[in-house]
């Protein structure tokens, strides 16, 4: 999917884009996300599991993808969940002729 930028030819959009993570590109799941990970810098494992209701994995997960996308809100956002390989549909040469 290709990025539009709204703010592309104001001067320092780019410096704007650096310091504020790509604001009109976070989604609402991904602002869950970061409270969630945010909560649990402040209160703790238990706390944080217990008030967003989430899996002592899913949360480290999360905090996993933070961390490899430089602690960027936009690296929380959802990833497509298709498959990277799947299975063609191969029909046999003589069914085909035969319908």
């Amino acid at each position: 999917m290709q990025t539009i930028y709204r703010l592309h030819r104001l001067r320092g959009a780019n410096a704007l884009r650096y310091y504020y993570g790509d604001i009109d590109l976070i989604t609402p799941d991904a602002q869950r996300k970061y409270k969630a990970l945010q909560f649990f810098n402040k209160h703790g494992l238990d706390a944080t599991l217990d008030a967003f209701d989430i899996s002592r994995s899913t949360l480290f997960r999360w905090k996993k993808s933070f961390k490899n996308g430089e602690y960027k809100k936009v690296s929380l956002n959802p990833r497509s969940r298709r498959p990277r390989t799947f299975r063609s549909s191969e029909i046999n040469p003589l069914i085909t002729t035969k319908i």
